[in-house]
């Protein structure tokens, strides 16, 4: 394995060499005492390449000699690489034993600091029970200090912070904590990091998400809605994320009786998924589904009954027979024909 990294750093083409180059410039910009052994491991763990990553991290941790000064960073980049890779209490391992010894450095590094306790909180997040959500909101409120004590400036990495928590407090249903968190984030963001619009659009989204728990669905609707003029402009093509956005409008047009309106938006989706996805896809027959719901809603029973066929067609072929959507769709003709007076095949 030590044989293959060195491969892998002498025998890049000129245009990875190049990557490589950047990389490390710009990553030193930012992270001024890290040694190119750390920067050459993290943009491996950044290219996907965790395997390998872990393997050249754990390799520079066994040549150790027990201490200096990036062995901390050995230990919290092993831990980075570790919760990609969803191995969760290995990671939190290796971050505990970065964040003792980062402590015991004087001057304490207070970057790291704050990035070691920001990661502990998102394993602990993604673990995901309330005793956890507590445990995560100390660990990103410590961050938080952190960073606007000793990098007030340095607002993107505060915006994430503070959507962070908003996740921890969404994940316990306190949702006008959650909201205060979120709506915090996308000022910053949106004042200071204008043009990273995937951020600003998870800002959008997570407070339309709080508010339409909370039943506010015009203002939901406002923030989806400009989530999705975002995704739109600058990302025509994400099919997957777009059509997110239009059923979720469409969804809580419904919830207003709003059925015209939620029609338009749910035929928007449907087109978009036919243009993207294999016919007898589970997605477009959510859909037909929606659809025929939505006509059902505006007592147009027939075309309800008509959508509600396709939809079970798709359904059948992708889903399992015993599967929740299959049976509802079944029960939907059911009812309609009786209704109707029209008889089954």
């Amino acid at each position: 394995m030590e044989e293959k990294m060195y491969l892998i750093g002498m025998n890049a083409s000129n245009d990875g060499q190049i990557i490589k180059e950047k990389y490390i410039k710009d990553s030193r910009r930012q992270m001024e005492d890290l040694s190119i052994n750390i920067l050459f491991g993290r943009l491996m763990c950044d290219m996907g390449q965790w395997d390998q990553s872990q393997h050249f991290f754990e390799r520079l941790l066994n040549n150790s000699n027990g201490y200096n000064e990036d062995l901390a960073q050995v230990e919290y980049s092993l831990g980075e690489v570790l919760q990609w890779k969803g191995e969760w209490n290995e990671a939190r391992k290796y971050y505990d034993r970065a964040h003792e010894r980062i402590i015991n450095v004087k001057p304490t590094p207070m970057t790291d600091l704050a990035n070691i306790l920001f990661n502990i909180g998102e394993i602990l997040c993604l673990e995901g029970n309330q005793r956890k959500y507590d445990e995560a909101l100390d660990f990103y409120q410590r961050s938080l200090a952190i960073r606007e004590k000793f990098h007030p400036f340095a607002y993107a990495g505060i915006a994430t912070v503070l959507n962070n928590i908003g996740l921890a407090a969404y994940g316990q249903r306190k949702h006008d904590e959650a909201l205060n968190f979120y709506q915090r984030a996308l000022t910053i963001r949106e004042k200071f990091d204008a043009h990273n619009h995937p951020n600003i659009v998870d800002s959008l989204i997570n407070i339309a998400n709080v508010l339409r728990d909370q039943e506010k669905f015009n203002e939901a609707i406002e923030f989806q809605e400009r989530a999705l003029m975002i995704r739109e402009h600058n990302y025509p093509s994400d099919y997957v994320n777009i059509t997110y956005n239009l059923s979720n409008i469409a969804d809580m047009q419904r919830w207003r009786d709003e059925h015209e309106l939620s029609l338009i938006y749910e035929q928007n989706c449907f087109l978009m998924r036919l243009k993207a996805l294999p016919p007898d896809h589970e997605e477009i027959g959510h859909s037909l589904s929606n659809m025929g719901q939505i006509y059902e809603n505006l007592q147009k029973p027939i075309l309800a009954l008509d959508y509600y066929q396709r939809a079970l067609a798709i359904y059948t072929i992708c889903l399992p027979s015993s599967h929740y959507n299959l049976r509802i769709m079944q029960l939907n003709i059911e009812r309609l024909s009786e209704e109707l007076e029209i008889e089954l095949d």
